[in-house]
């Protein structure tokens, strides 16, 4: 499966703890920035990743940022993309609704890396 992921500078450490989770999970990860730790806004970030979902490019979406949700809010901008958050018990991939949800928004200030492992693990 090809998953997007983008996050803001609050959640560039989390996206590139990740990335090589997903990966070894068998599935291709492409990056949509942010590249480092420096100030951003995540609307640069959130909406080419929003767009290749939705334009089918990917197949799914992760965007992070230190909330979740302003990030979120930004990518569910484009038509057609919707959000679950992955840092809430049972919201993972495989909650009902999850077969038309395609992307998932996390915040890195408020769950462990497991959390988003966890969460991230049924992508599907």
């Amino acid at each position: 499966m090809k998953i997007a992921i983008a996050a803001d500078h609050g959640g560039y450490k989390l996206k590139e703890e990740i990335k090589p989770y997903i990966e070894s999970l068998g599935h291709t990860v492409t990056d949509f920035g942010t590249y480092s730790e420096d100030s951003v806004d995540y609307p640069d970030y959130a909406a080419p990743c929003a767009r290749a979902v939705v334009s089918g490019e990917m197949d799914r979406g992760i965007v992070i940022c230190g909330t979740g949700i302003g990030i979120s809010i930004a990518a569910k901008q484009d038509k057609g993309s919707e959000m679950r958050p992955l840092h809430r018990p049972g919201n993972g991939p495989a909650d009902p609704g999850a077969q038309r949800r395609k992307h998932a928004g996390d915040g890195c200030a408020h769950h462990r890396r497991r959390a988003c492992q966890g969460n991230s693990k049924g992508i599907s």
